[in-house]
């Protein structure tokens, strides 16, 4: 598909570009039509390509300088999400991204997290314990469903202690 759609794009440069039948189109300015227009759709299309990579068992969304963790597929009982990979910062855990893994019991957030999503780690029986840093901004309503035994480790006046207590959480506090 991708294939397609760069050999689509380039055929409809070309006409742009060049005119079509040989005849140079242009604006009402005298702008040829095609005059950067290349760069413009292959900017914007390189933008609109889901970019993934791998760290073990994790799988990541690539957005420019940062990432988003959209799948665990591992068996460890205890997983560190990193702050960092391949020079960019892993900045949310996407939705479903530990969707009804039986066996995690802790998971440790990386520090720069700012947004958990919906239900990424629902129905989670063994989850026990989920550490969130300070820079989560944003934690979905079903981010835990049926996942009970969880408590959640913050910092005290945090984002997440709020909302620990409004989904009327178990709640355990840090400090750096």
């Amino acid at each position: 598909i991708v294939l397609a759609v760069l050999l689509m794009m380039s055929v409809l440069g070309y006409f742009l570009w060049t005119g079509l039948g040989g005849k140079d189109l242009f604006f009402s300015n005298n702008t040829p039509i095609g005059h950067g227009l290349i760069s413009k759709i292959e900017t914007l299309f390189q933008e609109t390509i889901i970019k993934k990579t791998k760290y073990g068992e994790m799988e990541f969304l690539v957005k420019g300088d940062t990432l988003t963790l959209i799948r665990y597929t591992g068996s460890d009982e205890s997983v560190a999400i990193p702050s960092i990979y391949q020079g960019k910062r892993v900045i949310a855990v996407g939705d479903n991204a530990f969707y009804g893994n039986e066996t995690i019991r802790e998971i440790d957030n990386s520090q720069n997290i700012e947004r958990i999503g919906q239900k990424t780690f629902a129905g989670c029986p063994s989850l026990e314990r989920v550490t969130l840093h300070e820079k989560i901004k944003h934690i979905s309503d079903n981010a835990f469903d049926n996942s009970s035994k969880v408590v959640l480790v913050v910092l005290p006046g945090s984002y997440a202690e709020e909302y620990a207590q409004k989904q009327n959480m178990n709640m355990g506090y840090f400090s750096y």
